[in-house]
């Protein structure tokens, strides 16, 4: 999307466990606003199913643009993958050496999908750079797998 910045438009948690993706949250920052209606006007269902990802795609940063919005994310899989996979320093507080092991997670999969429109001239104060909204992507996946490892729920 050529733009000098994105405005978000949407947020939204799709998980999977053993029945495939559903959605888990949607959050629409601007319900009245006419840009990014897609995102708020797809069923649950179709949501999740349409935006999901296949386990191909897990850990790579995506981009899905349809009728003017784009929706950035990036999957991730809860299982095991190498220990600082995400490029996250979470410190010593998180690793105790003689704490109990964590529950069994209870997902296989999520998404948290970030949906944006190009901004106008109007909205530049607010915009987004493309690059800050796929960090953010990024961030978010490792902060959530690291609680799902952690404690066994997000």
């Amino acid at each position: 999307m050529e733009a000098p910045g994105v405005c978000l438009r949407g947020l939204a948690l799709v998980v999977e466990k053993d029945a495939g993706p559903r959605l888990a949250l949607r959050y629409d920052p601007c319900p009245g606003c006419d840009e990014g209606r897609l995102f708020r006007d797809l069923s649950p269902t179709d949501l999740a199913k349409l935006f999901s990802q296949p386990r191909a795609k897990t850990d790579q940063l995506v981009e899905v643009q349809l009728d003017g919005l784009l929706v950035v994310s990036c999957p991730a899989e809860v299982g095991d993958v190498q220990e600082n996979d995400d490029e996250v320093v979470w410190g010593e507080v998180d690793v105790a050496a003689d704490a109990a092991a964590p529950p069994p997670p209870r997902l296989k999969r999520f998404d948290v999908l970030w949906a944006a429109t190009a901004a106008r001239a109007g909205d530049l104060h607010n915009a987004w750079t493309l690059e800050s909204l796929e960090r953010a992507a990024k961030d978010v996946r490792a902060a959530l797998r690291h609680e799902e490892r952690r404690c066994g729920y997000v």
